[in-house]
């Protein structure tokens, strides 16, 4: 073999080598931006699943919140009710139309002391 043909050989398989050295980087390059790619739409679902996640609870929120003042609305309707039905009006009323009568005197029964033992 002459210096010149080792030469060339030489050279071609450096640019072989070169070659196959590009193209690992180009494969690498290819790799890494779609693992970029990749992951930049794996973090965009995960914030859109987030986001609906927590305005949902925003609406089960309202939702809860919407039903307590609506039974506090209740609870004094029914205080009302109750004060109103415990009225000394009301319940005059109540007994004129059972027919009850008033008391007019009151007699209380009076026990003497008795000598009886207390169990402890």
């Amino acid at each position: 073999m002459t210096k010149f043909t080792r030469f060339t050989t030489k050279c071609k398989r450096e640019r072989l080598q070169k070659e196959s050295k590009l193209k690992k980087v180009r494969l690498g390059n290819i790799s890494i931006r779609m693992v970029v790619v990749a992951l930049t739409v794996l973090v965009g679902f995960v914030y859109l699943v987030q986001v609906n996640s927590v305005s949902t609870g925003g609406f089960v929120i309202k939702d809860l919140s919407q039903r307590a003042e609506e039974l506090q609305r209740e609870n004094k309707k029914l205080d009302l009710q109750v004060s109103e039905l415990q009225s000394l009006r009301t319940i005059k009323e109540a007994s004129e139309d059972l027919e009850l009568v008033g008391v007019s005197r009151v007699d209380y029964v009076i026990i003497p002391p008795s000598e009886v033992a207390l169990g402890e």
